[in-house]
């Protein structure tokens, strides 16, 4: 297993990364906590899915110190990451490795019932099917007065075709303006970095196996918004957005 430093300088290049890909990825983080701050007590137990190596996890339980946090994927270069990174926070912080496009993933879950589901960066990679089905099991996992907060990009719908390209066009000029000049060099510059640790190459490999191939569903808000209703949830609605980057939130009755 890595060690805990050599985690940490990869973890810590990885937010760096993340963040040249949405510049405004720490205000998103902060208005997802403000709305749980805003509607949980100050005990609560959150599932984030598609956590990665932990970044919405960890700031969730810096934040609120009465708080735990059920953090989920099938990455296991990710996973492994966040367990040696940060460990459990004191048995605050469980991992769970289990994979959203299987319609048995809550199987590995700790408990079945939570005060919230998070996710952020991640529901694009699910195809709608799956989205559907994802949204259909967090209601199910969802206590009463429970919330869901999905911080992922959701362009403009189809319906308003012109507003949908100046809409990214200004997205993806913003993200030069941070750095992103080469939408690959980022990322296969992190992913370099991982492979000169001996120690993840297997990881690597494993991950490769788990994903053969990759694609995404750039889902306009309004089709997130209809399969949450369809999954039972009282209320959605956008409460955050900066042109195609969102945050969806919804609540059970």
């Amino acid at each position: 297993m890595v060690t805990r430093r050599v985690a940490r300088d990869i973890v810590r290049q990885w937010e760096k990364m993340q963040t040249v890909y949405i510049p405004l990825r720490e205000i998103r983080f902060s208005r997802m906590l403000d709305l749980l701050d805003e509607w949980l007590p100050p005990k609560f137990h959150a599932l984030d899915l598609g956590s990665g190596p932990g970044s919405l996890s960890v700031r969730l339980l810096e934040r609120f110190p009465g708080a735990r946090c059920t953090a989920v994927d099938c990455d296991p270069l990710q996973l492994a990451l966040g367990r040696s990174c940060y460990g459990t926070m004191g048995g605050r912080l469980n991992w769970v490795d289990a994979d959203l496009r299987r319609k048995d993933w809550p199987g590995g879950l700790p408990t079945r019932k939570f005060d919230a589901v998070i996710s952020t960066t991640a529901f694009h990679w699910l195809t709608p099917s799956q989205l559907e089905r994802t949204y259909r099991r967090a209601g199910e996992l969802l206590r009463r007065r429970g919330i869901l907060l999905n911080g992922d990009r959701a362009p403009v719908g189809p319906s308003s075709r012109r507003l949908k390209k100046v809409s990214f066009d200004t997205y993806m000029n913003v993200k030069r303006s941070h750095g992103l000049r080469d939408p690959s060099q980022p990322w296969s510059t992190w992913w370099n970095e991982v492979l000169r640790v001996e120690e993840l190459r297997p990881l690597v490999e494993e991950r490769n196996r788990r994903f053969p191939r990759h694609s995404e569903s750039d889902l306009p808000a309004s089709a997130h918004l209809r399969y949450l209703k369809k999954a039972g949830f009282a209320e959605g609605e956008v409460v955050w957005r900066d042109l195609s980057d969102c945050i969806i939130a919804a609540i059970t009755t």
